[in-house]
């Protein structure tokens, strides 16, 4: 394939993309415009229309949009996520590339701008913020559509340069963080329907302050779902002690839950009240610190992570597990006993480790757990996972940050100028907690990996040695015999000669 066809392809992705975005955005606004002038009887100007679909389009975009004289500057995450699949789905079609890539970028930006100019809304960025903007949510598209070429290419790559236990480090600390990262998405979600459970009578109060017909409530209930994710991320913060501000007019912390004179936006109705009562509050806080515990704790014991139970498998208590696992369908087909040989790094896979004695020999499972042994698998299996929770760490905090910060917004220029978290302590409040929590599952492991290691090594050691009877005594004509008689002489066949 040319370069030309190349760009050819990143062009008509942008292209199409951006079409089909547009098309769905113009349609929602179409209707909402629909149900509106028939609840209040009116005509449907379709400029009207197209206006506020592209204002859909770029709070996708995270660009802050004045519209009936009032700046609507949240970004709509849940249209951001719609739009990043868009995009990844229609790339992942093509055969991706780097120089699609740019025309990709470019072409967007293009399309971007002219639009702006031609609907005659007035943005809150200037025409370079706005650029930046609308390029990387191009470019998070087209990487996250690319990802399954890309795969293959960054694993042979990185199986060249790296180590059997790099990689092992490197794919725990992901693993790890999108675990925490899914469970705090889940409890976010699980805030927020308490709150509408608990508030959504004060939601049904400002419907009727608004004196708002039906159908308009159920289009205002619909739209406010492209904030879903912003609420997600404000309930999150709350519950880590964090809380959140709707600008100078009111705060919610698990402390305070006052506000005043907020417009009379429905969903500002569900915000919650302080909790009453300290053991409550500092349950709640213990959250993300369990949250990052339990996560790390299955990555120690499980079969295809470090596996700490498999470093003594004659150990009773690990055959005590596995015997008890067996029982368990869920746990059955993940089940390892024994240590697995790497033919390709010469040592032995311990867990997902692969570990040497210090002279370079393998380490044998059936040798006696000596005190020398002992301290050399507890040192390695203290080494990875530390290494490993240290990596889960930083990168918990950068997609914390990432993602407090893409939730905040501004609802006009007043007192509603900031609208969201505050990024240092809500990332503090959600990442530090639950990097305490993986230190803390990685003592308790290693307490219990103590445990069971001292155990076997005293009964190994306490095991008396068994006296040779007369039976087991073999003559030495005897051996001769054998010897003799499993000799094999090899000579070459007549025909093989003959040749």
């Amino acid at each position: 394939m040319t370069l030309r066809q190349k760009g050819l392809r990143g062009i008509w992705t942008a292209f199409l993309s951006f079409v089909v975005l547009y098309v769905v955005y113009l349609g929602v606004s179409a209707v909402t415009i629909l149900v509106a002038a028939l609840d209040s009887k009116g005509s449907v100007d379709p400029l009207y229309a197209a206006r506020l679909g592209w204002l859909f389009m770029m709070l996708a975009q995270g660009t802050g949009v004045t519209f009936s004289g009032i700046l609507i500057g949240i970004p709509a995450l849940l249209l951001t996520v719609f739009s990043l699949a868009v995009i990844a789905s229609l790339v992942r079609r093509r055969d991706p590339s780097i120089v699609g890539f740019v025309a990709h970028i470019v072409t967007w930006i293009i399309f971007s701008l002219i639009a702006t100019s031609m609907c005659g809304l007035t943005l809150s960025d200037n025409l370079g913020q706005v650029g930046v903007k609308t390029a990387v949510v191009a470019a998070v598209g087209y990487v996250l559509g690319a990802l399954p070429a890309m795969a293959k290419v960054v694993n042979r790559m990185v199986n060249r340069v790296a180590s059997h236990n790099a990689r092992l480090v490197m794919r725990e600390a992901f693993v790890i963080t999108r675990g925490i990262l899914i469970a705090f998405a889940i409890e976010s979600v699980v805030v927020v329907l308490l709150w509408f459970m608990l508030n959504h009578d004060a939601m049904s109060k400002v419907f009727s302050m608004t004196e708002m017909p039906a159908g308009s409530r159920v289009m205002t209930t619909i739209l406010s779902l492209f904030w879903f994710p912003n609420l997600c991320l404000w309930a999150l913060s709350w519950l880590f002690g964090a809380g959140f501000a709707m600008g100078s007019l009111g705060t919610f912390t698990l402390w305070s839950g006052s506000a005043h004179d907020l417009p009379p936006v429905p969903i500002f109705g569900i915000f919650p009240q302080a909790i009453t009562g300290d053991g409550a509050r500092f349950t709640l806080l213990l959250i993300p610190l369990i949250t990052g515990c339990v996560i790390a704790l299955i990555e120690l014991l499980r079969i295809r992570g470090f596996n700490y139970f498999n470093v003594s498998v004659s150990s009773k208590l690990a055959v005590g597990i596995r015997a008890v696992a067996r029982h368990i369908p869920f746990l059955r087909k993940h089940l390892d006993d024994g240590l697995l040989d790497d033919p390709n790094d010469g040592g032995t896979l311990v867990g997902g480790l692969i570990v040497k004695e210090e002279d370079g020999a393998e380490v044998d499972s059936n040798q006696p757990m000596t005190a020398q042994r002992f301290l050399h698998l507890f040192i390695v299996k203290a080494a990875y996972p530390i290494m490993t929770f240290c990596i889960s760490g930083v990168l918990l905090v950068f997609s914390c940050a990432i993602a407090f910060t893409c939730s905040n917004g501004a609802l006009g220029t007043g007192n509603l100028a900031h609208i969201g978290v505050s990024v240092s302590e809500s990332t503090q409040a959600a990442a530090r907690p639950a990097f305490s929590g993986m230190l803390l599952a990685w003592v308790i492991a290693l307490v219990a990996l103590c445990i069971v290691n001292f155990v076997e090594y005293r009964r190994r050691k306490a095991a008396p040695t068994a006296a040779l009877s007369d039976d087991d005594l073999v003559p030495l004509d005897e051996i001769k015999k054998r010897d003799n008689k499993d000799a094999v002489s090899v000579t070459p066949h007549p025909r093989s000669v003959h040749s």
